[in-house]
């Protein structure tokens, strides 16, 4: 691995490209973090093409594009450029991750892409390789067009690229690249278009299984407005980027200032709720209105935000939506009655509404006034009506539980503990011997035998 080109220092290899490696330095004498972009290539063809993106991109002084600080060859014959170097990441991840992003911002992508290509054109530099991949975008928002490597010079003659021979992305590729015709500024117009249709929308304008399918499509078949399939792109964006995906070049915008000029047309009739709206590519989420936030209807007559403080008139009527609460006063509830017929609710009230009144309330149709039935009658009505108070400002009101009368005792009576009976053992039978039988007669004695 390399550890030093020129006078900078390696600090890490962070990726390989079609020249080479591109490796992350220092510049010990300036003190900052530089790109280093190698050519080990042993083609000739593939040099020259280094030297002259070494050429094309250091005589580009804009904010939209890489700039190039130094250009040197190394002892080994290495080739280097040295250019600034670039955070973020290219609009290709983001794009195949489809990471949310407004739709506003997207454009305003497209009108930095615009201003840096159209400062290449005016220099006489046509890039020939637009795509999300050569399209950076830094941490702090500034979008970036890299790798002028097969970027063609519109002043002078260069027999690099031969007639009949295409270069460049097969998606991203113009009617023209893939004829084999001579290029122009509009070729990268077309390609722009291809990108700003996959950043809209999150699929390519021409797909395929095969490279042939895709040449076909681009030759000859015209893909769908980016204002059908989403709806929240405004008509004037999606006929920006139809304007450049023309199969004749003619009918294309003649600069980029004229495609930037459609697309600021087109940005000032995003609306919030466009920028915020979902999509089945940019994987964006709807915000929740704050419509949500607050009390919702119900079916029946709904239900309404209390005003704070505000009663009803007479007391406790029907609930509907919001109930508000009288004050519990002593004087209230002694002058509250309830009446002694309830009504039918009416207005998708329940039926356990009871509808309470005041003396000084007028009576309302549908409800009978209590009739004089004695003291009895006042006096068991005034209770009732303090119970009913009272359970409803706080907790309910229960009455004590009854104490617990004590278990009378009764006289034990002590059992006696059955006798465990006790099983006995059948006694142990001794096995029987045999009997010995007759023994045998003795043997009669030898006659030669002594006796002892």
């Amino acid at each position: 691995m390399l550890t030093q080109v020129g006078k900078y220092q390696i600090v890490e290899k962070i990726g390989v490209g079609g020249f080479g490696s591109v490796y992350k330095g220092r510049d010990p004498f300036i003190k900052r973090a530089v790109a280093i972009k190698t050519c080990q290539s042993d083609e000739e063809e593939i040099k020259k093409r280094f030297f002259r993106e070494a050429e094309f991109a250091g005589n580009l002084q804009h904010r939209n594009i890489p700039t190039i600080y130094d250009f040197g060859v190394t002892e080994e014959g290495v080739p280097y450029i040295v250019q600034e170097f670039l955070t973020g990441e290219d609009l290709d991840k983001k794009i195949k991750r489809r990471e949310p992003m407004p739709l506003a911002r997207k454009v305003r992508i497209l009108l930095d892409v615009c201003e840096g290509l159209g400062y290449a054109h005016t220099s006489g530099i046509i890039h020939r390789d637009i795509k999300p991949s050569n399209v950076r975008i830094l941490e702090n928002g500034t979008v970036k067009i890299m790798d002028f490597g097969i970027a063609k010079s519109m002043v002078s003659a260069s027999t690099l690229t031969q007639t009949g021979i295409t270069l460049g992305t097969a998606s991203y590729l113009a009617p023209e690249q893939i004829r084999g015709e001579a290029v122009d500024p509009r070729t990268d117009l077309f390609s722009l278009g291809v990108l700003a249709y996959e950043l809209l929308t999150g699929g390519k304008p021409f797909t395929g299984d095969h490279i042939s399918t895709v040449l076909y499509k681009i030759l000859n078949e015209l893909p769908p407005n980016p204002h059908d399939l989403e709806p929240y792109i405004p008509a004037a964006i999606g006929n920006a980027v139809m304007h450049a995906l023309e199969k004749d070049r003619t009918k294309r915008p003649e600069s980029c200032a004229e495609l930037r000029d459609e697309l600021t047309a087109g940005l000032s009739e995003i609306s919030e709720d466009a920028a915020a709206a979902p999509t089945r590519a940019s994987g964006l989420i709807a915000t929740v209105p704050n419509e949500l936030e607050e009390t919702i209807s119900t079916p029946t007559g709904g239900v309404t935000q209390a005003k704070p403080g505000a009663t009803p008139s007479g007391g406790l009527g029907q609930a509907s939506g919001a109930v508000a609460v009288p004050s519990r006063t002593a004087s209230s509830i002694e002058s509250t009655h309830i009446s002694t017929q309830m009504t039918a609710p009416t207005g998708g009230g329940s039926i356990g509404d009871v509808n309470i009144r005041r003396d000084d309330a007028p009576l309302s149709s549908g409800v009978l006034a209590p009739k004089d039935g004695g003291p009895a009658l006042k006096i068991f009505v005034a209770s009732a009506a303090v119970l009913v108070l009272l359970g409803g400002a706080g907790e309910p009101c229960r009455s004590p539980p009854p104490p617990r009368s004590p278990r009378a005792r009764r006289p034990t009576r002590r059992r006696r503990r059955p006798r465990r009976r006790l099983r006995r053992r059948p006694p142990r039978r001794r096995p029987r011997c045999r009997r010995p039988g007759p023994r045998p007669p003795p043997l009669p004695l030898s006659p030669w035998a002594r006796p002892s």
